[in-house]
């Protein structure tokens, strides 16, 4: 099953054709004509890739303007579970009822952008991402910060709040940003993979996790941090739902900051966890990459780590020498994980 992110864009610019070769061969071609430009959006597992042709049907059919369109600007972002016309046709006819004083077809708005059958055939071979929100762009802070904060590090896991100042208002920075993207892109947009992070790269069995040891905010309740933060919640601890076996640092070296070693988590005389409390939080997907678990797992990674967690619940820091979030044969051995 192929997932497709239909986008349409009015671009009112000089008609022009731009060519591309990126490294792995894929040809990528931009067309621009005098009152808009078209770009069919879908993905291939991890990888994105665009092709449109120029095409002498792409034009602006003679009599039709663009007061005409119920879309004016642009075309809405279509979400169909197949590429073709037909399904293309369908969803904008769904749109089309919900607009005011638009009595067009699909069929004819599609027209009067120029978009036939065979132009959305040809684009529905290669596809061009849109509606797209990289993983990067959430902290866009760079991959090194990135990397880092996956690894249990950076001022999003080590800050806290502070009664008496306004100094370290985390729930303004970060908390603003990623409650934005939770509101306005990561429900109706794709949110790419991160695997320029090797906590995440070819992740073998097809699942990821998350384990934290510490809570940083109060009156949640989640953990045992409370206010006030300067007496109750120095080292407070998360909701405890595993134990943590043993770490082998070799599994994620980088993260590690060493090339092999083992911490071990013993239990004690009584039966007891020695290692404190801990929270882990995984989820899994599909071997085959069209299913929506495969597609939108960076999805359910911002949510899992940077919003559930860490925005509602104030769940930070890694087991030592395991990283805080990664593919999970990467990650701490434990006992249980909540998914």
């Amino acid at each position: 099953m192929l997932l497709l992110i239909l986008s349409l864009y009015f671009l009112n610019r000089k008609s022009q054709q731009e060519y591309f070769r990126d490294n792995s061969s894929q040809q990528t071609m931009k067309l621009l004509f005098s009152h808009f430009v078209l770009s069919l959006s879908f993905v291939f597992g991890e990888e994105i890739y665009s092709i449109n042709d120029r095409n002498e049907e792409f034009k602006k059919p003679e009599g039709l303007q663009d007061s005409n369109k119920c879309f004016p600007r642009k075309l809405p972002c279509l979400s169909v579970v197949e590429c073709s016309y037909e399904n293309i046709e369908e969803a904008l006819e769904e749109k089309i009822k919900l607009k005011e004083r638009c009595n067009n077809s699909a069929e004819g708005e599609l027209k009067l952008w120029g978009i036939n059958r065979r132009s959305v055939n040809q684009i529905c071979q290669k596809g061009l991402a849109s509606c797209i929100l990289p993983f990067d762009q959430i902290t866009d802070e760079g991959p090194v910060f990135d990397k880092e904060y996956f690894d249990g590090g950076t001022y999003y896991n080590e800050a806290r709040e502070n009664d008496l100042t306004n100094e370290d208002k985390l729930e303004v920075d970060p908390g603003t940003v990623i409650e934005n993207i939770y509101n306005n892109d990561a429900q109706n947009k794709l949110i790419t993979w991160p695997s320029y992070i090797d906590n995440f790269e070819d992740c073998q069995y097809n699942a990821a996790m998350c384990c934290f040891v510490q809570d940083r905010q109060a009156d949640d309740n989640n953990g045992d941090c409370e206010s006030p933060y300067a007496t109750n919640c120095v080292d407070a601890d998360p909701g405890d739902n595993t134990d943590v076996c043993y770490v082998d640092m070799e599994r994620a070296p980088t993260s590690s900051r060493t090339p092999a070693g083992f911490a071990l988590f013993p239990l004690d005389g009584r039966n007891k966890a020695t290692e404190g409390a801990a929270h882990c939080h995984g989820f899994a997907w599909s071997k085959n990459k069209w299913h929506p678990s495969s597609i939108f797992k960076g999805n359910n990674l911002f949510y899992v780590s940077m919003y559930d967690h860490f925005t509602q619940r104030g769940y930070v820091r890694n087991v030592p020498g395991s990283p805080m979030c990664g593919c999970v044969e990467k990650m701490s051995v434990v006992s249980r994980s909540d998914c």
